[in-house]
């Protein structure tokens, strides 16, 4: 394997990266164990190619090993944090198909790097903290629709991680959702808008006693999805399944405000608890009764 990518001569042979990416692909716990010495440098070298398809097949390699190696081999020699600090600069590029295959992997590595929890002690900032700012930074700039659908994607899986601790970025990341929230991506399945969501659904979750439990906090959230689910109800090009999906899913936020603000939201149980399989029109005239006794309630707090 040491021999398929050396560094003088493996650009020389455009096949080498998928040739190495087919051999990684097929070595799998414990025996990519015993060729680890020989599997990541190339990988590592690969990932770090001028050829976007060939930092995509590097990445792809990367998350192999990383899933494929026990993380104490990881560990040894510092070979979490080289893998982490190749990653991570790869946040900065504006490739989607790059980005796509980068987010997974270091959601596959932080684990490794972080360990689990202690629950007698705070959790001190670390990767995730550092990951997480940069996604943010890059969300709240970004204009390109495809890499916005990419990164709200994964943004539900990063907060769910840092659990209540994500109350470090709820500044940065309440105007992310509020910005994503109001902008349509173009596209039928809704992908940014629909991770925003699932976003905002494991924030008031995991951290609502600070997050949404003030009016500062509730007031700009409702209205968000107030103008969403009337954005929705107008229509778009936002395929049925879609609209559906948004609906139900700003439905379970408005829910969970109204939890969360000891029952300040006047929204009645029976036409928040919606099925599946109610047909859609039901769903958007019940969701549109909700949203509007928020509305009502929201400015009332204001007079």
């Amino acid at each position: 394997m040491c021999v398929i990518l050396p560094r003088e001569t493996g650009k020389l042979n455009p096949a080498s990266g998928r040739v190495l990416c087919w051999v990684l692909e097929r070595a799998r716990s414990p025996a990519l164990s015993l060729h680890l010495d020989a599997a990541l440098p190339p990988a590592l070298l690969l990932s770090d190619d001028y050829r976007t398809n060939n930092k995509v097949l590097g990445v792809r390699c990367l998350q192999h090993i990383i899933v494929n190696v026990p993380p104490a081999e990881l560990l040894q020699y510092n070979r979490a944090q080289v893998l982490y600090h190749a990653l991570y600069n790869h946040l900065y590029t504006h490739e989607v198909s790059l980005v796509q295959a980068v987010l997974p992997c270091l959601l596959a590595l932080l684990p490794v790097l972080e360990g689990p929890p202690d629950p007698g002690k705070p959790r001190a900032p670390g990767p995730s903290d550092d990951t997480l700012r940069l996604i943010l930074t890059h969300m709240e700039a970004e204009d390109k629709i495809p890499l916005r659908r990419v990164y709200a994607s994964h943004l539900p899986t990063f907060t769910a991680r840092l659990g209540i601790t994500v109350l470090r970025h709820w500044k940065r990341l309440q105007r992310v959702i509020l910005g994503y929230l109001e902008v349509d991506d173009g596209s039928s399945d809704e992908a940014a808008r629909l991770g925003v969501l699932r976003t905002l659904e494991t924030v008031i979750q995991q951290a609502w006693p600070r997050s949404v439990s003030t009016d500062a906090g509730l007031g700009p959230l409702l209205r968000a999805l107030l103008r969403l689910v009337l954005d929705v109800c107008e229509g778009g090009s936002e395929a049925a399944g879609s609209r559906e999906q948004l609906l139900q899913s700003a439905t379970r936020c408005v829910c969970l405000l109204h939890h969360c603000s000891s029952d300040t939201v006047p929204v009645s149980a029976a036409p928040v608890c919606l099925s599946l399989s109610l047909h859609s029109s039901l769903l958007l005239l019940q969701l549109l009764t909700v949203c509007v006794c928020v509305c009502v309630c929201v400015a009332f707090s204001w007079c």
